[in-house]
């Protein structure tokens, strides 16, 4: 009886695989649609899990028939219909409105503070001018980007606020979009999981409306153009672009320059490693092949010395001081053995006592970062073995140790804040691709195989703790709005929006008890470096 219904269902799949589809995305939909209407959030108690608590029963059905979705699309040879593009896009959506769009909708306001800081640099960047502007550091820092946010909103007369509440759904649609053609591009397949697999991995406090995630999407159109450089060594149209985008990602956020700086080195390295070394020793190649070779090293090697030139003219010194600076700093500190403790310059903001909830969500971040680096390089390994002579594989594959390497750099120069996670959420972009060629190219039984996808489905069941476990610490309340739109307008100022906003997080962090007694209490808090007496109003 049993497999007499497993057949008939077997029978459904196979025969009505569009009706099949439609039928499943309905409901996907409809689901979303009960999550958001029993997803209220206007305020959080002093633990980390507490907004997983808050999502329904129908959230998780929503997720498993999306993974149904997954396995329908890419695992079963007959979903391969026409105009299968359509219904991907669609899945997409979906994955994104999930994973993102529950908190985006059950938020009054932005759920990133950064994003407030962006808000009021916008605000002041539209009231005062380039030449007036108050706070002239970010202006120089991140132009590119600011003056982009701030036509975005004047040309569509959307408000700065609701550009910053919505910014992230439309950030993770152009990433999960450029993915999927940029792994087309590759295989010539269309396929849904190279668009959806980075996403329960974006934990990362970004992917909002930030001058790095501008750039991050200015980067992954960088890489989809580099893929077809690859192809067509003299193509004119892809170089000039390729110039504008490399412009772009230094005057919109110098660090992701020099980031891109590291891994194109590292590309460079690898390619002539492979082309010279490798295939003069293991391959037979006729003198067509290395001339193709020597071409591609050429444009590598060109393209590097343009962005080096491009950020040696700009580099900003507020990166120059943050970044590289203390990066000396602390390698030579480690060169001094004996006064190595004294000299070492470690910044970054911590919480001397936090709440058990905050470590299982540190804890968990942390094996989503040592998943997919273990991930990432075995697969970097294997396609780099099994397809040495193929260099668009040789590019992601080069790209994920390059971006890796950064986040090594950044710890190395003991910025917490800008190390693990910076690195870690550019090596996404070149994971997503050979995560999903090892998965669809190597054999059914691989135990490679079986790690990516158990790793995705990990991380999509703990994505609202790993993305939203530090929620209840950054949650601005109406109440809490008013008291920054109140210091705000104060003759006396406390502190900027932003220091207040740090502010919450660090009392929030411990635990709750500081938090409590905020209106009546002098507090310690750390801010750029920097550690100061800062008093709330009673």
């Amino acid at each position: 009886m049993t497999i007499n219904i497993f057949s008939s269902m077997e029978d459904l799949l196979t025969k009505s695989p569009r009706k099949t589809c439609v039928t499943v995305i309905v409901f996907v939909y409809i689901l979303y649609q009960l999550t958001l209407i029993s997803t209220s959030i206007t305020q959080y108690n002093a633990n980390a899990l507490d907004f997983i608590f808050h999502l329904p029963w129908s959230y998780w059905i929503g997720m498993l028939l999306l993974l149904f979705l997954l396995y329908l699309f890419d695992i079963k040879n007959d979903y391969n219909f026409k105009y299968i593009q359509i219904y991907h896009i669609t899945t997409i959506i979906l994955f994104i409105l999930y994973l993102y769009g529950v908190v985006t909708f059950a938020y009054i306001y932005p759920r990133s503070l950064d994003s407030f800081m962006v808000v009021s640099w916008l605000e002041s960047l539209e009231i005062y001018g380039i030449s007036d502007l108050p706070t002239p550091i970010y202006l120089s820092a991140f132009p590119g980007s600011l003056i982009f946010f701030l036509l975005i909103s004047l040309v569509t007369g959307l408000k700065h606020m609701v550009l910053a509440k919505f910014a992230s759904l439309f950030f993770m649609f152009l990433l999960s979009i450029i993915s999927y053609i940029t792994y087309h591009s590759i295989t010539r397949e269309y396929k849904l999981f190279p668009a959806v697999i980075f996403i329960p991995f974006t934990w990362v406090q970004e992917y909002h409306l930030l001058p790095q995630t501008y750039a991050l999407i200015l980067t992954s159109i960088m890489i989809y153009l580099l893929l077809h450089l690859f192809t067509s060594y003299h193509n004119k149209k892809i170089i000039f672009l390729l110039f504008i985008i490399i412009i772009a990602i230094t005057v919109s956020h110098p660090l992701t320059s020099i980031l891109n700086i590291i891994a194109l080195a590292i590309i460079f390295i690898a390619i002539v490693f492979i082309t010279i070394i490798i295939n003069k020793f293991f391959s037979e190649t006729n003198d067509n092949d290395n001339a193709a070779e020597l071409k591609i090293i050429f444009t590598m090697s060109f393209y590097f010395l343009l962005f080096l030139i491009i950020q040696l003219i700009y580099l900003s010194t507020f990166m120059t001081e943050k970044i590289l600076d203390t990066m000396l700093t602390n390698i030579n500190a480690l060169l001094d053995f004996q006064n190595m403790h004294s000299k070492l310059a470690i910044s970054d903001r911590f919480v001397d006592n936090p709440h058990l909830t905050y470590l299982i969500g540190f804890y968990l971040r942390w094996f989503v970062i040592i998943g997919v680096s273990i991930i990432g390089l075995l697969s970097s390994f294997f396609i780099t073995i099994k397809n040495y002579n193929k260099m668009t594989y040789i590019l992601f594959a080069t790209l994920f140790l390059g971006y890796t390497s950064f986040s090594l750099l950044l710890g190395i120069a003991g910025y917490g804040v800008y190390g693990m996670d910076r690195g870690y959420m550019f090596s996404l972009l070149p994971f997503t691709i050979i995560a999903s060629l090892v998965f669809f190219k190597f054999n059914r039984k691989s135990p490679l195989k079986l790690l990516i996808i158990s790793l995705f489905i990990i991380a999509l069941i703990i994505f609202p703790i790993t993305k939203y476990s530090s929620d209840p610490y950054n949650f601005i309340s109406e109440s809490e709005m008013s008291m920054i739109n109140f210091n705000d307008k104060s003759p006396i100022k406390y502190c900027s929006v932003s220091d207040s906003e740090y502010n919450f997080i660090e009392l929030k962090n411990q635990g709750g008890k500081e938090y409590l007694n905020m209106t009546i209490i002098h507090n310690k808090i750390y801010i750029s470096g920097r550690n100061f007496i800062f008093q709330l109003p009673k």
